[in-house]
């Protein structure tokens, strides 16, 4: 029976888009990296999702990257067993062949529209797309206002943090589970993603699709860097690890993380992402700034509320943007050029 993984590689973040893009495979593992180009509303998505239903009913694993500017738009998908992604390499995230022909290949969907009928919407296009940005910049603004009271949240916590608790936390899940393993001199590799975002819908996490068939332990509470060591200590005995960072630290915190080797994996459980199916540890203790600590959540959430609120706004510009392409594509060729790739895939197999 195949399974479905869903997460992000790009999130909203207070710097901004923020990108993990190259962490989908490298290179190296990669079989082949599809580049799909094409503007908004030209099917790059639906696509994807075709090939993924596909190779789904064929018994194989599909990873499922969503959109965090649009969460029922798809931006990648992978197949680990056949070392294949597919990828919308339009920007924000944008994706070019680093080594054509021998992995990558690039498939151009504005191959089907009518070039004469879109150069005639050009002000619209253009138009459109610089309301749009304007108001991506507005969101992260309030985004960046949020990550102030984020920060202070975690100054308050720290002054209540047990850092001899967490020291002896990491070291009895070292002990217990990775004693029985010797530091590797080959390290392994940590792939580093996004398992929640904020999204125009709000935020979005499903984390049943990451943690199923593993053992999941639960941390509550201010938990420090805690995944960051677990993870450490996971690689320098030769294990890969998968890091799903927190969108306010994009490139600092790990919020989850999974060990595949040992099918173990780590969930911060809290108001924003949470999860119960599994053993919990508390990390939490009173804090003496407890007023701060209330006023600080609080402002946190609205600004988040209004990132969200303006993100939606973008997303309603997006949907406006897409009206210029949809009429002028031919979707029906595209659909042949899908049934053709997927032709193609299943010659691999």
């Amino acid at each position: 029976m195949s399974n479905e993984k869903h997460f992000y590689l790009g999130a909203n973040t207070p710097d901004g888009f923020f990108s993990y893009y190259d962490s989908i495979v490298s290179q190296q593992e990669a079989r082949k990296i599809y580049c799909i180009k094409g503007g908004p509303g030209t099917g790059k998505s639906s696509f994807m999702r075709k090939i993924a239903e596909k190779i789904l009913s064929l018994g194989y694993d599909v990873e499922f990257i969503h959109c965090s500017s649009d969460d029922d738009s798809l931006d990648g998908i992978f197949v680990k067993r056949l070392k294949i992604a597919f990828l919308d390499g339009t920007a924000p995230h944008i994706v070019d062949p680093k080594n054509p022909g021998a992995v990558d290949k690039i498939i151009n969907l504005g191959e089907f529209w009518d070039e004469e009928k879109m150069t005639g919407e050009k002000r619209g296009i253009i138009d459109t797309n610089r309301e749009i940005g304007e108001t991506f910049s507005r969101a992260y603004k309030y985004l960046a206002a949020a990550k102030a009271f984020y920060d202070d949240i975690n100054v308050i916590n720290e002054k209540s943090y047990d850092r001899y608790e967490r020291n002896l936390y990491v070291e009895k899940i070292v002990k217990d589970e990775f004693s029985h393993l010797c530091i590797c001199p080959v390290v392994g590799n940590e792939r580093k993603l996004f398992a929640s975002a904020i999204t125009p819908s709000g935020l979005k996490f499903r984390p049943q699709t990451l943690f199923d068939g593993y053992r999941v332990k639960i941390l509550k509470g201010f938990t420090g860097n805690v995944l960051n060591e677990i993870s450490d200590a996971a690689t320098k005995r030769g294990m890969d690890t998968e890091k799903f960072y927190c969108v306010m630290e994009p490139s600092k915190k790990c919020e989850h993380l999974l060990i595949p080797h040992l099918k173990l994996a780590f969930c911060t459980d809290n108001e924003f992402h949470n999860y119960s199916d599994g053993e919990i540890y508390e990390f939490s203790k009173k804090s003496l700034y407890q007023d701060e600590l209330e006023y600080d959540m609080q402002m946190y959430k609205n600004l988040i509320n209004k990132a969200v609120e303006t993100l939606s706004g973008a997303k309603k510009l997006h949907d406006d943007l897409e009206k210029f392409y949809i009429p002028n594509m031919n979707f029906k060729k595209i659909m042949s050029l899908c049934e053709k790739t997927i032709k193609q895939i299943l010659e691999m197999v």
